[in-house]
């Protein structure tokens, strides 16, 4: 062989080399960019179920907050009731003898 031969081996063998890095070289890429895809996708997946774990526990602690806002007003509620009624019956205790005296005064003879 001449050295134009061998040089134009030399050279295809030299194209077939950087045709096979350059394949390896993509398959890497790729194979990186999948895994950075996953972990990317891992991560959210995380993320969105710390989230949801959050938005329900904020949301059972707003719920027993509420409910003993409720509970508190609803003591308030009685126990105003139970101040009126014993303002009210106080109230008729004091007229009671009054009531009486009217009372007894129609019905017995003067």
């Amino acid at each position: 062989m001449d050295d134009r031969a061998l040089h134009g081996q030399d050279i295809l063998r030299r194209i077939h080399e950087t045709e096979r890095n350059a394949d390896r070289i993509l398959r890497e890429a790729e194979a990186e960019a999948r895994s950075m895809r996953e972990q990317a996708q891992s991560k959210a997946d995380e993320i969105l179920r710390v989230k949801k774990q959050e938005c329900a526990q904020r949301r059972e602690s707003l719920l027993a907050q509420r409910l003993q806002e409720a509970r508190q007003e609803a003591r308030r509620i009685v126990e105003e009731a139970h101040e009126k009624a014993r303002r009210v019956k106080a109230d008729a205790e004091t007229k009671i003898p009054e009531v009486v005296e009217q009372l007894l005064k129609r019905l017995l003879p003067h």
